[in-house]
């Protein structure tokens, strides 16, 4: 009888990174509003343990890959996603750093505060291009992609290169959202549509839609946070960072009770899943090279199988000259002598495969007489060419 659990589906990664996240919305903007004092550096200590835990997990499975290297050649996927995860906790660790020492120090410009950002985006859109053909989790990089128009038209307007009111330096995220909110707003349609279907899986469709609607609510309150930031920038608002910040807090609280579903993600993979699978069926170039992939297992057990054949070849090969002649059921294959075309050499089908420096090959009998010569032949001499015999 196995253990009971407290849920099954509970995704512990993805929990504690949304609390720390919590945390530290909640630090900034009461360090926004003076409500403390504490330095930067501390507020954004949050960030920094769910760096230091993402680079903990890395440092392990690096460790387990190095004793045990031949256990992750089927897992390289899972291999490569680690690392993906590492490359962008490390730019958003120099982007928390570069920020927190721009806070600190005005002689620095946020140009270069943002640098790793841009980068991250840049990257996101191959790794979520890898993580949809792939099926694996690559939320944070698709949503970091998506937004990349934003992080540069942010940059600029934090330097003055650009007069646009933040309201319009806005667009490009809300945008970005309302596209994850269509396809959560599909899902919540699609669920509503399976209810009226035959009764199979009831719990698995009322599940689906309670997770849709509190996906779509949470877009919602951050979109929401969104535009009242834009207000308070533009100082057509005068609200607290505490209250501006409660709906995105709202939102967070929000994913994080949804870290107990089965579907800790959004629709936007299945959706472009099906995009994708659509492309490759309708381009037939692209179905024929594009979709060519090489798995390291391959060859590694066919390395390994030719050198269990080389051994159990060499093993088999007779040491001495006067070693006998086992006989099998299976018919010899000719060989024409170049020197006399009406003589041939027997060879039998096993020796003939031997991938020796050299094979013995036995001439047969002639005239009644029982010795037998025997001829090296070299290895680099294939066996479908015609060997010399002496005369």
């Amino acid at each position: 009888m196995e253990p009971p659990y407290f849920c099954d589906n509970f995704n512990r990664r993805q929990f504690v990174a949304l609390s720390l996240v919590f945390m530290f919305i909640a630090l900034l903007s009461l360090r926004l509003d003076d409500f403390i004092y504490w330095p930067y550096w501390v507020v954004f200590f949050p960030l920094w343990l769910w760096e230091f835990v993402v680079f903990g997990g890395f440092l392990f499975e690096v460790f387990a890959f190095c004793r045990s290297p031949r256990c992750y050649i089927e897992m390289q996927s899972h291999f490569k996603s680690v690392f993906f995860d590492a490359f962008f906790h490390t730019n958003l660790l120099f982007f928390g750093v570069l920020t927190c020492n721009r806070l600190g120090n005005a002689h620095h410009n946020w140009m270069s505060a943002y640098i790793p950002l841009i980068i991250l985006s840049i990257f996101g859109l191959f790794v979520s291009c890898w993580a949809i053909k792939n099926d694996f989790d690559g939320d944070l990089h698709f949503i970091v992609s998506s937004h990349i128009l934003f992080f540069i038209l942010v940059a600029l307007k934090v330097e003055r290169f650009i007069t646009l009111s933040w309201r319009i330096v806005f667009i490009p995220s809300w945008v970005a959202f309302a596209f994850f909110f269509i396809l959560e707003f599909t899902e919540i349609v699609l669920s509503i549509s399976r209810f009226a279907c035959v009764n199979k899986f009831p719990d698995y469709r009322r599940q689906s839609f309670c997770i849709s609607v509190g996906y779509s609510t949470s877009l919602l309150l951050i979109a929401t946070s969104g535009v009242l930031l834009a207000l308070r920038l533009d100082d057509d608002l005068h609200l607290p960072f505490v209250i501006i910040a409660s709906p995105l807090m709202s939102a967070l609280t929000v994913f994080m009770s949804l870290c107990f579903s089965g579907r800790p993600h959004f629709q936007w993979r299945r959706c472009f899943q099906l995009f994708y699978r659509h492309i490759i069926e309708m381009c037939h170039p692209l179905q024929e090279y594009g979709n060519i992939s090489y798995k390291l297992s391959s060859l590694h057990k066919s390395s390994m199988c030719d050198r269990t054949t080389r051994g159990e070849n060499q093993q088999s090969f007779p040491r001495s000259l006067d070693s006998h002649v086992v006989m099998t059921d299976a018919p010899p294959s000719g060989f024409e002598s170049p020197k006399s075309p009406s003589k041939s050499v027997c060879v039998e089908s096993q020796e003939a495969n031997w991938p020796l420096e050299a094979r013995l090959l036995l001439a047969p009998q002639h005239g009644g007489d029982q010795a037998t010569s025997q001829v090296a032949v070299s290895a680099l001499c294939p066996a479908s060419t015609r060997l010399d015999v002496p005369d």
